[in-house]
């Protein structure tokens, strides 16, 4: 399925509920990285995408915040990037 959308300092949080309604799929914040203090619901995002796929709509997204997404039982979770180990 190809999406739309235009963000421009939209909350992350308010992102994910948007994607939630559009997708009708569950997105969610991982909350292990939130209670962590690793994800900020406020952060603002910055984007536009026009018929592209989802997947690589969340990657253009997410990326500039180092974010990715998983699924984990049917649920959309966005979490952080992992880091890379030294000297790989």
């Amino acid at each position: 399925m190809k999406i739309n959308f235009e963000f421009k300092d939209k909350p992350l949080s308010e992102v994910a509920q948007f994607l939630h309604h559009l997708m009708l799929e569950s997105f969610i914040l991982d909350p292990v990285a939130r209670k962590a203090g690793l994800i900020d619901p406020k952060i603002p995002l910055t984007a536009s995408v026009k018929q592209v796929p989802l997947g690589e709509a969340l990657q253009k997204l997410l990326d500039p915040i180092g974010m990715t997404y998983t699924i984990r039982d049917e649920v959309v979770v966005l979490t952080m990037k992992p880091k890379a180990k030294p000297g790989k």
